[in-house]
Parts: C-alpha cells; structure tokens; sequence
C-alpha cells in the first residue's frame, strides 16, 4: 500500500510514498546544499514557545501545573485545563 507506482515500474519495490510535487516543497536557503526554510521557521517557533513559556502568565501557570499539580492546585488553578492546553 505504501509503494510509489514509479518505483514499481522502475523495478524497485522500496516501501516509499509517492514523492510531494516540486511546488509544495519548501523554499532552499542554499541551493546546493538541503538548507531550506524550514530551519527559519523552526528558530522562529523556538523563539515563540520561550516567550510564551517564560514571559506569560499562561506560560507560568503551564510550567506550574508541570511542576507541581498539587500546589498548582492549592493556588486555585484549574489543573485540568492547563494540562490539556500544553498537549
């Protein structure tokens, strides 16, 4: 089910997907090399995480509830909700 009909009529039976079209593929940053703009967005999502982990109260109450559920509980947060909202 897994095999790509190119490489079956290649005569290769590796268990691939059939490869993505060129135009969906992200943008290279240095052509001969597989640098793409995945690597820039991956930093950016990296730098947004820390904010909002370190520099909210969201965040706060996330690393409180992770740390300590109990305490996170006595302090009146809703255990619950911020476990389901850091999944």
């Amino acid at each position: 089910p897994m095999l790509d009909p190119d490489q079956i009529a290649a005569g290769t039976n590796i268990a691939q997907s059939e490869a993505l079209p060129r135009s969906v593929w992200l943008l290279r940053l240095a052509p001969p090399t597989l640098l793409h703009a995945g690597v820039i967005l991956a930093l950016v999502l990296a730098v947004l995480v820390y904010i909002l982990l370190w520099r909210t109260t969201i965040g706060y109450r996330i690393r409180t509830v992770g740390l300590n559920p109990s305490a996170a509980r006595y302090a009146g947060m809703p255990v619950p909700f911020y476990i389901a909202l850091s999944l």
